[in-house]
């Protein structure tokens, strides 16, 4: 098809069919996609511009509950990729209904995927403050949130904490969620930011997954997310100052000049977001340390 995706083409995966003929189109890519040859690239870069392509099409051929529904579980297992941020924009598309991001954040997850298993799902769910706090594993102190994270998943120690930890998405998710905020707040931690604005994503993506397959979800993010606050540097900063939700949307409005306004941003949205479900102080403390 004009404008397809031709890196992820070739003659043995390639098929035809009418242009404008919607049912034709569908029934051509039903094959490939049952075959999922567009794996075969997860965690290339340079594929970048072939998944943005492929997504797009396949969203607009099927909608994005066909394709999120297909598609999910092969990339769950990498949904840290970028240090979540594939998750996030994926997020943020399905948040405003814009299938555009909504492609380009699966694109962007695909491209940058890299697999950090998974926990045991379990119908009573472990507290994941013993395991975070309880697990260390050396790691280089420098580098992109990514790459320590893949770091600290490849170790057998890693591995064989995840057989042992039960963890499902009722109880997990809002756990994990409430401690990165915590220990956020109280750290200023870069990488702990992730995990609590990650956190946030998960609750919007979950809908979007069916149900039987959420928990099996939660249990690759708890593994992702684990993997981040193991490779965190922390040290308790005094307290952010009190600032009521008002002063601290106003500061993260007029954040444009700082270096950091996305992240500003993006933290700032997910503790309004987490608040509005679960009221409490820990939301407005995490928002505050993040304008502060």
């Amino acid at each position: 098809a004009p404008g397809g995706a031709l890196e992820l083409v070739d003659d043995t995966c390639g098929v035809l069919a009418p242009p404008g003929d919607v049912d034709a189109v569908s029934d051509a890519l039903g094959p490939l996609v049952a075959d999922a040859p567009w794996r075969d690239r997860l965690g290339d870069p340079a594929a970048w511009p072939a998944y943005r392509g492929l997504f797009r099409e396949w969203i607009e051929h099927e909608g994005e509950h066909a394709v999120l529904a297909q598609v999910l579980p092969l990339l769950m297992p990498g949904v840290g990729a970028a240090a979540f941020h594939g998750l996030l924009r994926l997020s943020y598309g399905l948040a405003v209904q814009h299938s555009g991001e909504v492609a380009d954040g699966l694109a962007y997850w695909a491209c940058r995927w890299f697999d950090c298993g998974a926990a045991a799902v379990g119908a009573e769910a472990h507290d994941p403050a013993e395991l975070v706090m309880g697990l260390h594993i050396s790691t280089a102190p420098r580098g992109l949130i990514a790459e320590r994270m893949d770091l600290v998943a490849r170790t057998p120690a890693f591995r064989a904490a995840m057989k042992r930890w039960t963890v499902n998405a009722k109880d997990t998710l809002p756990a994990l969620a409430r401690l990165a905020a915590e220990h956020y707040a109280a750290s200023g931690s870069f990488t702990l930011l992730h995990v609590h604005t990650s956190a946030q994503a998960m609750h919007t993506l979950l809908p979007w997954l069916e149900e039987e397959d959420r928990d099996q979800a939660v249990a690759c993010y708890a593994a992702s997310g684990a993997a981040a606050w193991i490779s965190a540097t922390q040290r308790v900063l005094p307290s952010a100052p009190t600032l009521t939700w008002v002063e601290v949307i106003a500061r993260a409005l007029d954040s444009s000049a700082r270096p950091d306004e996305a992240h500003v941003i993006k933290c700032v949205d997910a503790a309004r977001e987490m608040n509005r479900g679960d009221p409490h102080p820990r939301w407005l403390a995490a928002a505050a340390r993040t304008v502060a």
